[in-house]
């Protein structure tokens, strides 16, 4: 296990309106918000989904499940975050980051930097979006590295042994974030500014303002988690 076991009512979401008042169940909690309220999130939302990232040959997330061809132990793997972050890495030209833990002063514990490092301080982040919970965690994670990163020198200088160790040029990157690019994966259809998870959007609008007080651009690319035939 990477992570101590979490309540399932942690994990259930229930929406409905009434009256013109949409209420929600999120992390164990109600929640009520007025439609005015949504539609400037909803407004914002598309404008970020609208910003382009400009990057190319991004591939889908791959998932195989022949149980007569892979083990259960195999089939994880294959399907893993890890192996994808490792395909994209190789698809985009960046440095495969997964799992490569920073620890400057402020955070001695450590954090993940991004998934898949590019040039020009470029940071890409990847989740697996099945629900709003795993979203609403990549945003935080992403914040804390940005923030930590753009204000902490210790924080800078442990990057960039992690990406001289990556076979990176340190001279071709930036171990200050200036552009954050969140994948989102989804089981067969792409998530959309108007399917994402209204606690997703109010946190993607939340966190969109603080990366733009840092003078950090934000793009969203949605992929297809996507069953492939053997």
């Amino acid at each position: 296990p990477m992570s101590p076991k979490i309540p399932a009512r942690k994990w259930l979401t229930f929406q409905k309106t009434i009256n013109g008042t949409r209420y929600y169940l999120q992390n164990n909690q109600w929640y009520s918000i007025d439609e005015p309220y949504i539609q400037n999130i909803q407004n914002r939302v598309t404008e970020i989904f609208n910003i382009k990232a400009h990057i190319n040959n991004i591939p889908n997330w791959e998932i195989h499940k022949d149980k007569d061809k892979y083990t259960e132990e195999q089939l994880k793997k294959i399907n893993s975050e890890e192996t994808y972050n490792k395909k994209l890495a190789k698809a985009i030209g960046g440095l495969c980051l997964d799992k490569q833990l920073i620890r400057p002063s402020t955070n001695p514990s450590g954090i993940e930097t991004c998934d898949v490092l590019l040039k020009d301080g470029i940071f890409v982040h990847v989740k697996n979006a099945s629900s709003s919970a795993p979203v609403s965690h990549l945003l935080a994670q992403a914040l804390v590295s940005e923030e930590i990163l753009r204000s902490d020198d210790t924080a800078q200088k442990a990057l960039g042994q992690i990406i001289i160790k990556a076979g990176g040029d340190i001279t071709q990157y930036s171990t200050k974030p200036k552009h954050v690019i969140i994948i989102l994966a989804k089981d067969k259809n792409p998530i959309t500014a108007e399917s994402l998870y209204t606690f997703s959007k109010i946190n993607l609008v939340r966190h969109d303002m603080l990366w733009g007080q840092m003078g950090i651009k934000l793009s969203i690319i949605s992929i297809i988690r996507k069953e492939v035939d053997d």
